[in-house]
C-alpha cells in the first residue's frame, strides 16, 4: 500500500506539472498586428535562451523568418526537436498544434506567424501534413525571373501561396499588380511601397501591410541593399 500511494503521488505530481496551454493570442510573446477575414497575423520575439508559454494555434499558418536562429519546440506528448532557421524562410504548419518554443541560439528569434483562417485539405508545393503529401509540381522551389524582378515559389496549398519577391538592383522599379487575391505584403528588408490609388507606405523588415489592390516596390536610390519580401496570397 506504501508503495502504491508513492506511485499514485508520483502521478498526480506528474499531471499537475504538465504546463497548462493557452490559446495562441494569450501567449505573451505572440503580438498581434493584423486581423481580418482571411488572417490573424502575430509578430514573434524570443531574446536567446526565452521561451514562450504552452500554446495552441487553432488554425494552419504560414511563418516567415526575420533574421536566422535556432529554436527548441516542445510539443504536447512528444520529445522535443531542434530546428536552425535562416533569415526569410517560408514555411506551412498545418493546425491544431500545441507546442512550447524555446530560443536555443545567441541571436533573437523573430518571425511573422500568419494564421490561414480557410484550412487547406491538398497541398500543391512546400507543404505537407500526416495524410497529405505535395504534388510538387515542376515550379515549387524554383526561383523565376522577369527582368529585374524575381520570385521565388515558397508554398502552395488549396487555401494559401506565399512567395518571395526580389529586386535585382537598385534604382525606382515595380513589381507585378496582381489583383486576383486579397494579400499579406511582408518585408524582409526596407521597403518604399506605393499603390496604384498613389498611397505610399514606407516599411522597415518585420513590418506587414495588407494588399487590396495592385502595388509596386519603390526603393530609394540610396538603398545598400536590394529589397526582398514575401507576399502570401488566399485563396
Amino acid at each position: 500500500m506504501i508503495v502504491s500511494a508513492a506511485l499514485f503521488c508520483l502521478l498526480v505530481g506528474v499531471v499537475c506539472a504538465q504546463e497548462k496551454a493557452v490559446p495562441v493570442g494569450e501567449e505573451g510573446h505572440h503580438q498581434l498586428v493584423l486581423e481580418n477575414e482571411y488572417t490573424r497575423v502575430f509578430h514573434v520575439v524570443l531574446e536567446p535562451k526565452e521561451s514562450t508559454l504552452m500554446h495552441q494555434h487553432d488554425r494552419d499558418y504560414v511563418y516567415v523568418m526575420i533574421g536566422s536562429s535556432q529554436v527548441e519546440s516542445l510539443k504536447q506528448g512528444a520529445a522535443p526537436t531542434q530546428m536552425k532557421l535562416n533569415d526569410g524562410d517560408v514555411k506551412f504548419t498545418k493546425g491544431p498544434l500545441t507546442h512550447k518554443v524555446t530560443n536555443v541560439g545567441d541571436t533573437p528569434f523573430v518571425n511573422l506567424t500568419i494564421g490561414v483562417k480557410k484550412a487547406s485539405t491538398k497541398a500543391v508545393c512546400g507543404a505537407s501534413w500526416a495524410g497529405v503529401q505535395a504534388e510538387k509540381p515542376e515550379r515549387c522551389g524554383q526561383t523565376f525571373v522577369s527582368g529585374i524582378v524575381g520570385q521565388t515559389w515558397d508554398l502552395e496549398t488549396d487555401a494559401v501561396v506565399a512567395r518571395t519577391w526580389f529586386m535585382m538592383h537598385q534604382g525606382k522599379e515595380g513589381t507585378p499588380h496582381d489583383a486576383e487575391n486579397p494579400r499579406l505584403l511582408v518585408a524582409l528588408t526596407p521597403l518604399q511601397c506605393q499603390y496604384t490609388d498613389n498611397r505610399k507606405l514606407k516599411m522597415k523588415a518585420g513590418d506587414v501591410a495588407w494588399i487590396d489592390r495592385g502595388v509596386f516596390v519603390n526603393v530609394s536610390e540610396t538603398q545598400k541593399l536590394s529589397p526582398r519580401f514575401v507576399i502570401v496570397y488566399f485563396k
